[in-house]
């Protein structure tokens, strides 16, 4: 497995919103990815978040989710890993999950967060490394 580059896609301090949506492009050479979600602060009385990927359609100018591109829900700081490549076999119960999909040219990152009480914030990075 060979790196291409790593790219820091979305970093937000005190974020304090229900939504966000982060598009980019994979680099020419891309096969597949490696993304690194870090919630490294939460504040607020019932603080929850996720995120998910997708791919978008240049034709359509729609964007659809990637099966299992979905993180866990994190309450707390922490890390989520997912890694997108075609090659590798499926496996979603790991921590380390793998989803075998093709890269599409725009992607999206959809980050969810639970504003119900509406003290919640987040401090947060996503990050990716693109295989080559």
């Amino acid at each position: 497995m060979a790196f291409l580059l790593h790219e820091k896609l979305d970093d937000q301090t005190t974020f304090a919103s229900a939504a966000r949506t982060v598009t980019f492009n994979p680099p020419q050479g891309a096969r597949g990815a490696i993304f690194y979600w870090r919630l490294s602060a939460v504040a607020g009385t019932t603080p929850s978040a996720t995120v998910k990927l997708q791919h978008g359609d240049a034709t359509s100018a729609t964007f659809t989710d990637i099966d299992n591109g979905i993180s866990g829900a994190l309450v707390a700081a922490g890390t989520e890993i997912l890694i997108l490549d075609p090659v590798l076999p499926a496996d979603t119960t790991s921590p380390v999950r793998h989803v075998r999909t093709l890269l599409s040219a725009t992607m999206a990152a959809v980050f969810a967060f639970d504003r119900a009480e509406a003290n919640e914030t987040y401090t947060y990075t996503l990050s990716v490394d693109w295989i080559a």
